[in-house]
């Protein structure tokens, strides 16, 4: 509840300085240079990494990076049946770049990065909307705590529906936190990036509710 609370009213201040109308125009590379570069800094902010491990994570993350814009590119357009592919091919990225991860990162780093697998899956789900919408760096941090509310969530709904007595209750509430999530992108998103959210929405949170389901596993 306070995580929501401290979006909202970040959302409404950004939305006083920088009207979402006027989010001007990344190119692709500037995009992915960008996006990887937000990677690198996320993994050296959680994961301490070294000085000596930096410049190999540059190239990890630039490559990760580039296969999710591609993703992006592949099934923003698409129709319903081919978006549909977009779930398996994000997941398997994101599964191949956690391998990578386990290799590089010492077993202290892993350890620690493993303890924090809400905040990674929030970061790979805002990257993947970052080139399907072409967020501008204001927005970004925005959709990741929106994001990361949203996998807060998901980690109760996973829970309840493995339970086999779950009730009509337990479906409208999550439905209620779809809808929250919701309204709190559409103030974030311009009209056009919400047309393109809308038409990737089941996918992207169908990718989110797998992930979430195999990392609770583990």
């Amino acid at each position: 509840m306070k995580l929501l609370l401290i979006i909202v009213i970040g959302v409404a201040m950004w939305l006083t300085l920088s009207p979402t109308s006027k989010v001007a125009q990344i190119s692709s590379q500037d995009l992915l240079q960008r996006t990887a570069g937000r990677m690198t800094d996320a993994l050296k902010e959680e994961v301490k990494l070294t000085s000596d491990q930096i410049e190999n994570f540059v190239d990890i993350n630039s490559a990760t990076a580039s296969k999710l814009q591609q993703i992006a590119a592949k099934y923003t357009k698409g129709t319903s049946i081919e978006r549909g592919g977009m779930v398996e091919e994000t997941l398997s990225v994101m599964k191949a770049y956690e391998s990578k991860l386990k290799q590089a990162l010492r077993r202290q780093q892993w350890n620690r990065y493993q303890q924090n697998w809400s905040e990674s899956v929030a970061q790979t789900i805002t990257d993947l909307m970052t080139f399907q919408l072409g967020l501008s760096d204001q927005q970004v941090p925005f959709v990741k705590e929106i994001n990361l509310a949203a996998i807060s969530k998901m980690q109760g709904e996973v829970d309840s529906t493995e339970d086999t007595a779950a009730s009509l209750d337990q479906d409208e509430a999550i439905q209620s936190n779809q809808d929250n999530e919701d309204q709190l992108l559409q103030k974030v998103l311009t009209p056009n990036q919400w047309i393109i959210y809308q038409e990737n929405r089941q996918e992207m949170r169908e990718v989110m509710r797998q992930r979430v389901q195999e990392l609770k596993n583990k």
